[in-house]
């Protein structure tokens, strides 16, 4: 109270900053807690936050067509596209195998004509065979050995596509951005969730574009066939009483577990259409399914690490 009523003290202050104190009986914590207040309230009405709804576009990876050409020696693989179906992939391993089975719907006998010329990569097995890493099951009776080079796989792929009259120019792979970026040894075994995560690339250029639910139904449903190995009978009750929307932002996101995240995922494709119409189109869109997978792959690596 002495500096207030003191002679040039407060009550006399032509500065208005200061008139809540003039008024003051009392200048403890609550009182300087309450100008601080009114002051930052009234900064604010000077100088505002800024807002924007901008939104910094999101650098697509790159895509080119496997050819006749083109050394991918050294370079990592996200994605391939064939026959305008788009699958994501960790290794080129994974992507033989997968381009392999696909062609096995439509090419399965040409494929076992050209056991022969495949220089040991196509193998035909019996019954009961043991499949691995190293040789995986294309379809019944006829296997893969991927214990190969990247550059002995192309070549593998490229003479069957010749054998079969194929265009090689048609099987359009997506890139990562850098040559040692996410590499993988061929032989390394596959983590937790590996069979959710390979779909983040995908999910990446989704929300980088304008896409319609068109546009998204097919990494949908093959991601909801993924998805049918880790879905809790429950999970609603995964996440006890934190809301869903809690899971679309990022303090949540970032403090979620995987199982969370996993619910979230599930939750959000069993929202009834009638009520939430395109549901999972608008997380994809919205980039929470962006979000979610690399939650999960960043768990996924922490667990790696910690092997």
């Amino acid at each position: 109270m002495t500096k207030r009523d003191r002679e040039k003290g407060f009550r006399e202050t032509g500065y208005r900053l200061n008139d809540d104190v003039k008024t003051k009986d009392k200048w403890d914590r609550t009182a300087m807690e309450q100008r601080t207040d009114a002051l930052l309230r009234r900064a604010l009405n000077y100088w505002y936050l800024p807002s924007s709804d901008f939104i910094p576009k999101r650098e697509m990876l790159p895509t080119e067509p496997m050819g006749d050409d083109a050394n991918f020696t050294g370079r990592s693989i996200s994605a391939f596209e064939w026959e305008s179906i788009k699958i994501p992939v960790k290794t080129w391993a994974e992507f033989v195998h997968m381009l392999l089975k696909l062609m096995a719907e439509r090419y399965r006998t040409e494929l076992i004509n050209f056991v022969e010329q495949a220089s040991g990569t196509l193998v035909l097995t019996k019954s009961g065979y043991a499949y691995s890493s190293r040789v995986r099951e294309v379809d019944a009776g006829l296997g893969v050995v991927l214990s190969t080079s990247t550059d002995q796989k192309i070549s593998f792929l490229r003479r069957l596509f010749d054998h079969l009259q194929l265009d090689t120019n048609e099987v359009i792979l997506t890139l990562r951005k850098t040559a040692g970026e996410s590499q993988r040894n061929e032989e390394e075994a596959e983590s937790t969730y590996s069979a959710l995560t390979v779909f983040k690339s995908m999910a990446d250029d989704f929300c980088s574009q304008n896409v319609t639910p068109e546009d998204t139904q097919q990494f949908e449903n093959q991601f909801a066939e993924a998805l049918e190995k880790f879905r809790p009978d429950e999970p609603a009750a995964v996440l006890g009483t934190k809301p869903l929307s809690e899971l679309e932002t990022a303090e949540g996101i970032a403090a979620a577990s995987a199982e969370e995240i996993i619910a979230a995922i599930c939750l959000t494709y069993d929202k009834p259409p009638v009520y939430f119409p395109n549901a999972m189109f608008h997380a994809i869109a919205d980039g929470h399914m962006s979000k979610w997978l690399a939650r999960i792959e960043d768990i996924d690596t922490a667990v790696d690490v910690n092997r």
